[in-house]
């Protein structure tokens, strides 16, 4: 029979759009995110921790610049559905008839249905020549519902069928980092190298609330005679915790072809220890018939399903951060005009919002009007599948404010994920591997001169 299903439609589409904030990637800036992360070849001063050190070891690398709790970054998406679906097959009032049902459960596959969010917030940076000072901060949350619960919602009990409720899980991190970075610029290692440069950031890390779902047991079979069911769930919960990381990394610029190259190694010691835990326990079970006459009665419901809800103290866990390597490579063509960007994003563990699939990106920048360069990108592989991005940047001699978004798994409205960044950064403005850097009026010159003659051809 053919009906219409719009309290399950609403609460899937809150699902999806309560879950705010993910990838492990490095920090999500505007120009990062421009450029589908293929960006470690355009990140200096104190934008350059986020995605190689070593890149301030660089004559590329400005001489100061900051910024202040002025930016941000979020993702938020599922491995599913997209709005443009969700709207189509429910809010539009479709029947859910046989058909669609299977579709709707054939769209999660066998991966259940995966909830992901990230949201990053740089609170303060200051870098001075090859030295960069950074406090930042972190929630990531990911969230796994069974595909067998939505098959019990959308095609009701099959009496034949166990139900699975042990893949349900979830995660969520909120931390702080505060991170010395320093480059050192060394005598070229092999005669194609014009510069040479090593990397490290030393981080502290202070857990501000970690939590995690570590046992998650049960299933339900219900039939005609009897009920069958059972659940033992645990979740931690801390709101004390640090830990210590390291970054390192290797920069260069090849000669004569003038192309840089950078080697990121993330997170390679990154791990939060988090202390005074309470565990949240649940346990249920039955496996008998069902006295009608004592449904509506509490205390029945309490010894029907035998449970037990017990808080506790558990101890210590641990939590690792994202490891990865980062294969950047960025060319300058068109009289300064093009910068095309290369990288290859490698996850070497398992960790919330990770994945070990590798992530390949190409990002251009176009810079024709020096005030207001358009950037596109696009990735493949990694947590989010497919990338397109987008975005857009206003430069002036002291300032720059880049905004980026991207869409994964489809486009627009047809993406079952999406991302977005505000970045507003101080200070001079990086070189393209240029042997001199402008002097500040210098540059407010080049600036006027731009907005000036963009405004006499506008006339």
């Amino acid at each position: 029979m053919k009906k219409r299903f719009n309290i399950f439609s609403i609460a899937l589409i809150t699902l999806c759009l309560l879950s705010t904030s993910i990838y492990a990637q490095p920090m999500k800036t505007g120009r990062a995110l421009g450029l589908a992360g293929a960006s470690g070849g355009a990140m200096f001063g104190v934008q350059a921790p986020g995605w190689n050190p070593a890149n301030l070891g660089l004559s590329s690398n400005p001489t100061y610049s900051f910024y202040l709790p002025l930016s941000g970054g979020g993702s938020f998406g599922n491995n599913a559905f997209s709005p443009e679906y969700l709207t189509e097959t429910f809010v539009k009032g479709a029947y859910l008839d046989d058909p669609k049902k299977l579709e709707i459960l054939g769209k999660m596959e066998a991966d259940d249905f995966k909830l992901y969010s990230y949201s990053g917030v740089p609170i303060f940076g200051v870098s001075v020549n090859s030295h960069s000072f950074n406090i930042e901060s972190f929630v990531f949350l990911d969230t796994k519902i069974p595909r067998d619960i939505f098959d019990l919602i959308l095609s009701g009990n099959d009496t034949t069928k166990s139900y699975n409720l042990s893949d349900v899980d979830s995660e969520v991190i909120g931390y702080a980092t505060a991170s010395y970075s320093i480059a050192k610029a060394f005598s070229s290692p092999h005669h194609l190298l014009r510069e040479f440069s090593l990397g490290a950031t030393f981080k502290y890390i202070y857990g501000i609330a970690g939590g995690v779902l570590d046992k998650h047991e049960g299933h339900i079979l219900i039939n005609n005679e009897t009920i069958d069911a059972s659940g033992n769930f645990r979740y931690l919960l801390s709101e004390k915790g640090d830990g210590v990381g390291l970054d390192l990394g290797a920069a260069g610029v090849i000669d004569p072809i003038d192309t840089y190259v950078g080697l990121t190694i993330g997170n390679l010691i990154g791990n939060i220890s988090w202390t005074e835990t309470e565990a949240n326990q649940i346990e249920f079970s039955h496996q008998g018939g069902v006295e009608i006459d004592s449904l509506m009665e509490t205390d029945y419901w309490k010894r029907f399903f035998n449970d037990s809800d017990t808080t506790f103290d558990a101890g210590d866990f641990d939590t690792p951060l994202p490891r990865y390597f980062l294969l950047s490579g960025q060319k300058t063509f068109l009289d300064d005009n093009v910068d095309v960007f290369l990288s290859w994003y490698q996850g070497l563990n398992e960790s919330s919002g990770h994945s070990r699939i590798p992530k390949v990106s190409a990002g251009t920048e176009l810079t024709y009007v020096k005030f207001m360069p358009i950037r596109f990108g696009l990735g493949l592989g990694g947590i989010e599948s497919t990338q397109y991005s987008f975005g857009l940047g206003f430069n002036t001699p002291a300032w720059q404010m880049n905004i980026g978004m991207s869409w994964e798994r489809g486009f627009a409205f047809g993406a079952e994920g999406m991302s977005f960044s505000l970045t507003n950064y101080f200070g001079q403005s990086y070189k393209k591997n240029k042997s001199t850097q402008h002097t500040l009026l210098e540059r407010s010159n080049d600036f006027a001169s731009q907005v000036k003659s963009t405004t006499d051809l506008s006339n």
